[in-house]
C-alpha cells in the first residue's frame, strides 16, 4: 500500500460539516466587520462597542484560516488538533445565548437581524452535535496518522502555555463576568464577556492540544492562528482603539505581541510541513 492511501483521510460526512463550518465563520465574522456599529439591523444581537465586533470578527477570521490550514489535503491528523476548540466554542454559543435569549434578535422589528440570529443559534446547535457524532466514524476511517517530526521544545512550549492562559481567562471571564469586566481593556456586557470567553476557551484550546501534540505538521494551522490572531486583534484596536481605555490595555497589546512573536518565530519550522502535501512526497 502506498503511502498516500494509508494516510487516514476525511470522511465525506466530515468534509461536509467543516465546509459548512468555514462557510459559517466566514459570513459572521464578515458582518461583524463591514457593519460594526449596525449589528442591532445586521447581526445576531447588538454590540456595543463597536471595537467589541471588530474583536469578534478577528476571531472569527483566526479560526476561519485555522480551519482551512488544517483542512489541506483532507488529512485527518491536524484536524483532529483543532476540532476539540471548535466543539467546544460552539457549546460554549449555545450556553450563552440560551443564558442571554433576551438579547438577541429573535422578533427583531428587522428581518435581517432576526434571520440571523435564527442562523447563529441553529448552527451552534446543530454543528456541534454532527462533529461529535461524525468522529467515531472518522476515527474508524482506514490508514494511519502520520507523524512529521517533534518542533522546537520551545515552540511547543509557547504554544501550549498560550493555549493554556487563555484557557484560564476564558474559564474566569465565562463565569465571572461582571468581575472581569472590571479590568478588560474595553466595556463589556454579561453577553459580550461570555461570547469572548467562548473564544479564549475555543481557541485556548485549540493552541493548547498543537502544543502538546509534538508534531509539526499538526501544529502548522496553529502557529500561522497565533499570527493572525496578533495582527488582526491588532487591526480592531487600531480601527477602534477609541473604545479601549487604559486600564489593562498594555496587558491585551503585550499578548497580542506575544502571539505575533511566537508565531513570526516558530512559522519557518512548521510551515513546510503541509499536509496537503503527504502524498506527494511518499
Amino acid at each position: 500500500m502506498s503511502t498516500s492511501t494509508s494516510i487516514r483521510r476525511l470522511t465525506p460526512q466530515m468534509r461536509q460539516a467543516l465546509v459548512v463550518s468555514v462557510l459559517i465563520l466566514v459570513a459572521l465574522g464578515s458582518a461583524l466587520v463591514l457593519y460594526p456599529e449596525d449589528t442591532d439591523r445586521l447581526f445576531s444581537w447588538p454590540i456595543a462597542p463597536p471595537l467589541t465586533a471588530s474583536v469578534l470578527a478577528a476571531n472569527y477570521y483566526t479560526a476561519t484560516l485555522i480551519l482551512l490550514l488544517a483542512m489541506r489535503g483532507w488529512v485527518w491528523a491536524p484536524v483532529k488538533v483543532v476540532l476539540p476548540g471548535g466543539i467546544v466554542f460552539s457549546a460554549m454559543m449555545v450556553v450563552a445565548t440560551l443564558m442571554h435569549l433576551g438579547k438577541f434578535n429573535f422578533g427583531a422589528e428587522t428581518l435581517s437581524s432576526e434571520v440571523i440570529a435564527w442562523i447563529w443559534l441553529i448552527a451552534y446547535l446543530i454543528l456541534p452535535p454532527l462533529l461529535v457524532a461524525f468522529w467515531p466514524s472518522q476515527a474508524r476511517a482506514p490508514g494511519v496518522d502520520p507523524l512529521t517530526g517533534a518542533p522546537p521544545e520551545w515552540l511547543g512550549a509557547a504554544v501550549l502555555g498560550i493555549g493554556a492562559l487563555m484557557l484560564v481567562v476564558g474559564l474566569v471571564l465565562f463565569v465571572v463576568p461582571e468581575r472581569f469586566a472590571e479590568v478588560w481593556p474595553w466595556a463589556l456586557t454579561p453577553l459580550t464577556a461570555r461570547v469572548l470567553a467562548g473564544w479564549a476557551l475555543g481557541l485556548g484550546l485549540v493552541f493548547a492540544v498543537a502544543g502538546r501534540s509534538g508534531d509539526r505538521m499538526r501544529m502548522r494551522a496553529s502557529v500561522v492562528g497565533l499570527i493572525a490572531f496578533g495582527l488582526l486583534q491588532g487591526l480592531a484596536l487600531l480601527r477602534h482603539g477609541a473604545d479601549a481605555g487604559d486600564t489593562a490595555l498594555g496587558v491585551w497589546i503585550a499578548f497580542l505581541g506575544v502571539c505575533l512573536g511566537v508565531g513570526s518565530a516558530g512559522l519557518r519550522s512548521v510551515w513546510s510541513h503541509d499536509p496537503a502535501r503527504l502524498g506527494i512526497e511518499a
